[in-house]
Parts: structure tokens; C-alpha cells; sequence
């Protein structure tokens, strides 16, 4: 057994003790986060960006236009992110010193226990003498024993509390990769649809629908007097005033050409019977030089030529005032044929025109010597209205003469002299 001054070391431990218990447990600290990310998933998302994206496709004199606001679509990822913060202890020490302290006590402890049974408390003289006797030695011991046993649980629990740490998991959406730039976004039309003609005017061809599209039937919609010339070789197409781009016009021009070219009334052309009968494709072959019905318009002019010179001929010959010269009321009344025998000396009508002349010239001298007489009778400058009463009825009269033309024209200046023969 434990002399005295071994047992006053022991309670001196035991106070030790005390106070490393009074001292308590370390402090746990944690250490800066670990963060680390995981893309859990992924989806196409769609952002609307400034302006309008589109395309169109033009196949003949059709035209397919796709618009709408414009977009970007980019890959939006689902992230998982976890923050891990370990524990650690920030006093070891104490640890240390309760785990030494502890381990003394536990084992001084457990000296006493089985040493015990040994004590003498009656004999002075022997090494084991302790006057508490062994109850009060087993008390210390067991003291002892559980003073170092709690002393030993505080490096036990600060280990458990250091082992441990915080974790945090939260999700985010963020944008990933752009996997589309400037494309139609779904839903929103861009509105309006117009075709341009090189540089100069404008054509609406009408608005998007609800699913950002327009189907443009491009000869409705463009002027024909686009293909006339000059004629531009593009047409571009704007949707919500933004450029889409063009295309080539010759399809939209050569369509007008054939239209037009199928409402030029051929056959009168190809037979003429008058000088209007190839109106029509003269007409067509100044608005349309570049067409490729031009080989085709030349030629019916060409092979025209020789009927639309007759009909000139005849036209002119109708408008020389035939029945005018033959009635030969008035001094002027032939000028007419006389213009039109100046104008065409081998014209198809030019002996005709010969003989009423040389027909009707006694009559006209006759007449102005009349009307000379007149003049020096009455004075100069001095008219009888009886007298151009006369020539009217006379005219009128030769207007309404049929196919006998020439003896009703002779009955017309008769009744023509008879009225000038009952003036003054």
C-alpha cells in the first residue's frame, strides 16, 4: 500500500484533475468550405435578343418567308452545389494534458484498489500502514479511478466532435454553352412582310401569321410595272423592316411577260385591218424589250407591214374629206385630198384622188370667181349668211351619201345651188 506521502501525491493529482475538468473540452473550429459543383441536367432554353431573324425561299413566283423576333438559344444547366466544412480541434492541448492527467489518475486509481486489501492500519511499524484503513484506501481508489476515467473522455468526446462536419447542398439554373444565335423565336411573329426592287420602291406583300409565316404569290404582289425598263435583276424582302436578304427577280419578270404578252390580241395584228390592229404588240415590245417573246412580236410586225400600210392609206384617204372635194361648195373643200395625193403620190388611192380633182377643179375656179364678185359687189370683207347657210346643207347632205356616192354628191351641190340661187 501507498505510504501517506504517496497518498497525499494522489489527492494532489485528483485536485489536478478537478481542474482539468473545470478547464472542460476543447473548442471544435471548422475550416473553410470545400465547395464542389455537379451539372445534374440540362435544357434548351431561348432568349429574345434586338431584331428580327427570318429566312425566305422564292421558287418561281412563289415566295415562302419564316419570321419572327430573334432569339438565342443556349443550354441552361441544373447545378448541384455542395459546400463541405470540416471540423477540427482548435485546443489540442487540453486533450493532451486530460489525457495524461486522466491516465495517472485511472492507474493510481487502480493501484489503490488492489493494494487495498493490504493495508495495516493498526501497525505503525509496517510498510502498509495507513491509519484511514482499506475502505477509506478503496475510496480513493475508486476517486481515483473515475476522475481519470472522466479526464479521459474529454480527448474521446473532442475526437467524436472533430470528426464530424457541416454540409450544405443547394441548386442553381445557369447558363451554359450559346447553342444558337439569331434564330426565330417560337410564338412571336415579326409582323409585316414587304419586297424591295433593287433600290426604289416598296411593295407590301402582306403580314406573318401567328407561327411567324407569310406565303407571298409574288405576280399578285409585285407592279408589273416593276418589269417594264429598266427593271432591276434582285428583289429583296424585309419582315418587320429588317433586310432578309433577295432573290433573283427574272422569274417574277419573265411571269408578267408571259401574262402580259397573252392579252395582246395577235390575230388582229396577224390580219390588219386597220391601223390599230398591231397597237397591242407595239405597244408590248416598247414596254418589254428584254422579253423572250420579243423575237415573236417582230415578227408579226414584219409580217404585218405591208396590211398595216394599206390601212394607213386607207385611213388617210378616209380622212381627206372625199365627199367634201366632190361637192366642191367650198373654195377649200379639196385641201384634204390634195394633202393626201402630196403625202402618198403612188398611194392605192392616188388616180381617184387625180380624177376628182381634175373633176371638181372647173367647179372650185368657178366658185372663187363667184365669191370675188361677191366681195367687189358688197364690199370688201363682207359675207351673205345666207350663202354659208347653203354650203352647210349642201355638206350635210354629201356626208349622208351612200354607196351611189357620186350621184348623190351631185344631187347634194345641186340642192346646194338651188339655196345659194334664192340668197340676195
Amino acid at each position: 500500500m501507498l505510504s501517506p506521502a504517496a497518498t497525499r501525491s494522489l489527492v494532489a493529482l485528483a485536485l489536478a484533475s478537478g481542474l482539468a475538468l473545470e478547464t472542460g473540452c476543447a473548442n471544435i473550429g471548422q475550416r473553410a468550405p470545400e465547395v464542389s459543383e455537379t451539372v445534374v441536367s440540362t435544357a434548351r432554353v431561348t432568349a429574345k435578343r434586338p431584331g428580327v431573324s427570318g429566312a425566305f425561299e422564292a421558287k418561281g413566283t412563289h415566295l415562302s418567308v419564316r419570321a419572327a423576333a430573334s432569339c438565342d438559344v443556349f443550354e441552361e444547366q441544373d447545378v448541384r452545389i455542395e459546400s463541405r466544412r470540416e471540423n477540427f480541434n482548435e485546443q489540442p492541448g487540453v486533450d493532451i494534458r486530460a489525457g495524461v492527467i486522466g491516465g495517472i489518475l485511472a492507474g493510481v486509481g487502480t493501484g489503490f484498489l488492489i493494494d487495498s486489501a493490504k493495508v495495516a492500519p493498526n501497525d505503525q511499524r509496517s510498510r502498509t500502514y495507513n491509519p484511514f484503513g482499506p475502505n477509506v484506501a478503496k475510496g480513493v481508489g475508486a476517486g481515483g479511478v473515475a476522475a481519470g476515467g472522466l479526464l479521459l473522455l474529454i480527448p474521446l468526446v473532442d475526437g467524436i466532435r472533430a470528426s464530424g462536419g457541416d454540409i450544405t447542398i443547394s441548386h442553381v439554373k445557369r447558363p451554359g454553352p450559346i447553342l444558337q444565335r439569331a434564330v426565330p423565336c417560337e410564338g412571336e411573329p415579326a409582323g409585316g412582310v414587304a419586297i424591295v426592287l433593287g433600290q426604289g420602291p416598296t411593295a407590301n406583300a402582306g403580314a406573318t401569321d401567328g407561327a411567324g409565316r407569310a406565303e407571298v404569290d409574288l405576280v399578285s404582289v409585285v407592279p408589273v410595272e416593276w418589269t417594264k425598263s429598266p427593271r432591276a435583276p434582285r428583289i429583296a424582302v424585309t419582315a418587320g423592316g429588317v433586310l432578309l436578304g433577295d432573290f433573283d427577280a427574272e422569274p417574277v419578270h419573265q411571269m408578267h411577260e408571259d401574262l402580259e404578252w397573252a392579252k395582246v390580241d395577235k390575230a388582229a395584228c396577224a390580219n390588219p385591218t386597220s391601223v390599230t390592229s398591231c397597237d397591242g404588240v407595239e405597244a408590248y415590245r416598247t414596254s418589254f424589250p428584254r422579253s423572250r417573246h420579243l423575237p415573236e412580236a417582230e415578227q408579226l410586225l414584219i409580217a404585218a407591214g405591208p396590211g398595216l400600210a394599206r390601212a394607213r392609206d386607207d385611213s388617210e384617204w378616209a380622212g381627206s374629206a372625199v365627199a367634201t372635194c366632190k361637192v366642191a361648195l367650198l373654195v377649200e373643200g379639196c385641201d384634204g385630198v390634195r394633202t393626201y395625193l402630196a403625202r402618198r403620190p403612188q398611194g392605192r388611192h392616188a388616180k381617184e384622188a387625180e380624177a376628182i380633182l381634175r373633176k371638181a377643179d372647173p367647179k372650185l375656179k368657178a366658185l372663187e370667181r363667184k365669191l370675188d364678185a361677191d366681195r367687189r359687189a358688197h364690199g370688201p370683207g363682207s359675207v351673205d349668211p345666207c350663202k354659208p347657210q347653203c354650203t352647210d346643207v349642201g355638206l350635210s347632205c354629201a356626208a349622208t351619201c351612200g354607196p351611189d356616192r357620186d350621184a348623190c354628191i351631185d344631187k347634194c351641190a345641186s340642192l346646194a345651188h338651188a339655196c345659194e340661187g334664192r340668197c340676195r
